[in-house]
C-alpha cells in the first residue's frame, strides 16, 4: 500500500515538473538557440570549420604586415556619423566582429559612393561592405556572402497625396538615381506604363525633385533613409512587390583573399545568424541616432537631466494597460511601447501608484503632476483643461455595449429599456449619459472591472465598453461567453495623455514613437490569446 502511494506522489511530482517546464517555455525562457543568437560562434579565426593551414599562415602574415585594414562604406543607416564623431551603425558593429576574429583593426571608412569606388579598385581601400554582386562585379571584386539583404523603398514628402491617388489619373513619376540598380529592380516586377522615370544624380536632388513636383516619390535603398533625416517630412514606405538588394564584403585586393574566404566559412557556419543580430542592433543605434538629430536643444536637456518618469496605467484596460495577476506584472500596448521608447531615449518610466488603484485616482495623480502621463485618458471639453494628448494615434476602439453571447442582438430603439452598467468618472459613462440622459436603467459601479463582474452575476444585461475592452474578457480571462452586442459609429482614440505641463516629454515621447513599429505592437496585441491552465494546476 505504501509503495502504491510512493508511486502515486511520485507520478504527481513528475506531472508538476513537467508542467513548470511548460509554463516557463510559454512566459519568456529562452530556447539554446536564441541564447546563442547574441553571439559570434566563433573567438577566433582558428575556430572557424574548414579553415585550412595555408589561410592560417596567410592571415598570420597579414597581422604582422597590417596594424588596420579599412572598410569603406557611404553615409546610410548602416553607417553614420554620430554627434561625437563616432561611426555607428550595423558597419561598425560588424567590423568590431571582424577584429575581434582576425585579431587586427577594421575601421568603417565613410566616403561618398564614386570616392569609394575609385578607392576600393585601386586597393586603397582594403575592403568595402556596400557592393552588390552583379555579374560585372564579380569579375572584378572578391566576395563574401551577402552580409545585408537591403529592400528597396518608397521616400515620399509628407502631407503628399497617395500614390494609389495618382495611379488613378496618370501614371507615377518615380525618382532613380542615374547607374543605380533600382530602376531595373522596380521595371521587372511592374507593368509597363504604370510609372516614369525621373533621373537623378544624388539624394539632395531626389528631395529636390519631389519638393518641386517634378516626381512624385523617390524609389531607392532602405539604407537611403539616413539622407533625409534632416528634412524631417520624408516618408518611407515599403515598396510592393517586395525587391531586396543584397550587398557583400568584397576587396579588390588579391592579398587579402584568405580573409574573405575564412568570412564565408564563418557565415556558413553559424556566422550569418550573429550577423542578423548585429545588423538588428545597428539599426536600433541608427533609430537612436535619427531621433538625436530631430531633437531640440530643449529636449536634449531635458533628456540629460531626467532619468525617470513617473507614469499612471490602466489596471483592466487590456490589452493597451492592465496588471497580470497570473505573472504579478504590468503588460499591455503601453508597455512594450514605453520599452521601445526607453531604448530610444535612455529614460525610464515607473508606475507610480499599485495595481488596484481606480481611474478617479488615477486621475487625480495626472493633474497634480504625480504622474507625467498615462496610455489612455477619454478626451472631452472638461479635461481639456488639465490634459494634453499626443499626436500618434494608435488605434480607434469604437464604443459598444457588452452582453452575454446568448443575449439577444438589440437595436439602437432597445438601448432605453436594458439595463446598463457603466463605470463612475469614466469616459464610457460619461458618453452613455451624454446619449441617454433619461435612462433609467443605469447601474454605477465604482470602476469598469466591477462592472463586467455585475454583468458576469447578471446584475445587468450590458456594460457600457468598447470593442477593445471586450478582449479583457474573451482573450485574457478566457471568457467567451461575451459579445460586442451593439456597437455604435463613435470611437475613442487611442493616443497617449499627459499632464498639461509635460509639453516637453509629450514631444519627445511622440517622436519615438514615430520611430516605432506602433502597427505591429498593437496587432500582436489584439490577436494574442491565453492559456492559464497549466498555472491553475500547478498553483
Amino acid at each position: 500500500m505504501m509503495l502504491k502511494k510512493s508511486k502515486q506522489v511520485l507520478a504527481i511530482v513528475i506531472l508538476l515538473v513537467f508542467i513548470l517546464i511548460g509554463i516557463s517555455s510559454c512566459f519568456g525562457q529562452s530556447t539554446p538557440q536564441e541564447q546563442l543568437y547574441d553571439k559570434s560562434p566563433f573567438t577566433s579565426f582558428r575556430d572557424v570549420p574548414g579553415v585550412t593551414a595555408q589561410e592560417i599562415a596567410d592571415i598570420e602574415a597579414l597581422q604582422r604586415e597590417y596594424e588596420s585594414f579599412s572598410y569603406g562604406m557611404i553615409t546610410s543607416t548602416e553607417s553614420f556619423a554620430n554627434s561625437d564623431g563616432k561611426i555607428g551603425g550595423y558597419a561598425a558593429l560588424f567590423c568590431d566582429w571582424l577584429t575581434e576574429l582576425f585579431g587586427v583593426r577594421f575601421n568603417v571608412v565613410i566616403l561618398p559612393t564614386n570616392v569609394l569606388r575609385e578607392q576600393l579598385d585601386s586597393a586603397e581601400l582594403d575592403f568595402s561592405g556596400n557592393i552588390t554582386p552583379t555579374p560585372a562585379h564579380l569579375e572584378r571584386y572578391l566576395f563574401t556572402d551577402v552580409i545585408a539583404n537591403r529592400h528597396y523603398m518608397i521616400y515620399r514628402l509628407a502631407g503628399s497625396r497617395s500614390l494609389e491617388q495618382i495611379a488613378a489619373e496618370r501614371p507615377i513619376r518615380y525618382a532613380f538615381t542615374a547607374n543605380a540598380p533600382a530602376e531595373p529592380a522596380v521595371a521587372s516586377v511592374s507593368e509597363p506604363g504604370t510609372y516614369e522615370p525621373v533621373w537623378i544624380s544624388n539624394f539632395d536632388e531626389a528631395y529636390q525633385v519631389m519638393l518641386s513636383g517634378e516626381a512624385d516619390a523617390y524609389i531607392a535603398s532602405s539604407i537611403a533613409d539616413a539622407f533625409f533625416i534632416r528634412h524631417g517630412n520624408v516618408i518611407a514606405e515599403d515598396f510592393f512587390p517586395l525587391i531586396f538588394n543584397p550587398v557583400a564584403m568584397v576587396t579588390a585586393n588579391p592579398a587579402l583573399e584568405s580573409i574573405i574566404s575564412v568570412v564565408i566559412k564563418a557565415q556558413r557556419n553559424g556566422g550569418d545568424t550573429y550577423m542578423n543580430y548585429l545588423h538588428t542592433q545597428g539599426y536600433q543605434e541608427y533609430l537612436q541616432h535619427k531621433l538625436q538629430m530631430q531633437l531640440t536643444d530643449e529636449e536634449r536637456a531635458y533628456l540629460a537631466r531626467v532619468g525617470t518618469v513617473p507614469v499612471a496605467a490602466h489596471n483592466t484596460n487590456y490589452p493597451l494597460s492592465f496588471y497580470s495577476e497570473h505573472e504579478r506584472k504590468w503588460d499591455g500596448i503601453f508597455f512594450d511601447l514605453l520599452d521601445g521608447i526607453s531604448a530610444l531615449t535612455g529614460l525610464r518610466f515607473e508606475v507610480v501608484h499599485d495595481e488596484h488603484t481606480t481611474w478617479p485616482e488615477m486621475n487625480e495623480l495626472l493633474i497634480s503632476g504625480a504622474a507625467a502621463f498615462a496610455p489612455l485618458v477619454g478626451r472631452t471639453q472638461e479635461r481639456e483643461a488639465y490634459y494634453t494628448w499626443s499626436d500618434v494615434l494608435l488605434q480607434r476602439d469604437y464604443y459598444a455595449l457588452i452582453s452575454h453571447t446568448d443575449y439577444r442582438n438589440i437595436e439602437l430603439n432597445d438601448i432605453l429599456n436594458e439595463r446598463v452598467g457603466i463605470a463612475r468618472g469614466t469616459s464610457f459613462a460619461e458618453v452613455f449619459l451624454q446619449w441617454f440622459p433619461n435612462h433609467a436603467n443605469t447601474v454605477v459601479y465604482d470602476t469598469q472591472d466591477l462592472a463586467f463582474k455585475g454583468l458576469q452575476r447578471g446584475e445587468v444585461d450590458f456594460v457600457m465598453s468598447t470593442q477593445l475592452r471586450l478582449l479583457y474578457l474573451t482573450h485574457y480571462q478566457e471568457l467567451p461567453i461575451y459579445k460586442a452586442n451593439f456597437t455604435f459609429n463613435d470611437y475613442i482614440e487611442t493616443r497617449f495623455a499627459f499632464n498639461i505641463n509635460e509639453t516637453i516629454l509629450l514631444s519627445i515621447v511622440d517622436k519615438s514613437l514615430s520611430l516605432i513599429n506602433t502597427d505591429r505592437i498593437v496587432k500582436q496585441w489584439t490577436d494574442k490569446t491565453y492559456d492559464f491552465r497549466a498555472y491553475r494546476i500547478a498553483f
